[in-house]
């Protein structure tokens, strides 16, 4: 009696994708590929080095390195008037950064999103 292929669905922790991972590639994965993990990555850190700067030991750390910042690069600097800004200035157009460009393997629910392979829900052959 041939084998069954066991596959696992989740939804990407940061986009929200529909992934489908084999048993040979599952390693506990949360995320659909490596820029949705190094972007969550990036966000965690910020989070933690903003609620670290709210408290009273981040802000004397912080005036402490200011302070050495600023001792530093002691120079005399004098103000500049601001630059006039034009009212019809165009903005640059914008990259939307939430969308996963990575992942160039399109997978619909029977294929494995890491290596592409078919995912025999049947279990008709036994293959992965």
């Amino acid at each position: 009696m041939p084998m069954k292929a066991i596959a696992r669905q989740y939804l990407c922790h940061f986009c929200h994708k529909k992934v489908t991972v084999c048993h040979a590639c599952d390693r506990g994965h949360v995320y659909c590929g490596i820029k949705c993990s190094q972007i969550a990555r990036h966000v965690s850190l910020k989070t933690a080095g903003k609620k670290y700067q709210n408290n009273q030991a981040g802000k004397l750390k912080h005036a402490e390195r200011q302070k050495r910042y600023r001792i530093r690069n002691k120079k005399i600097v004098t103000h500049h008037s601001s630059n006039l800004l034009l009212t019809y200035d165009l903005l640059p157009p914008t990259l939307d950064k939430t969308r996963n460009t990575e992942n160039k393997i399109i997978t619909s629910d029977n294929r494995c999103h890491f290596c592409g392979n078919n995912i025999n829900k049947g279990g008709d052959d036994g293959t992965h």
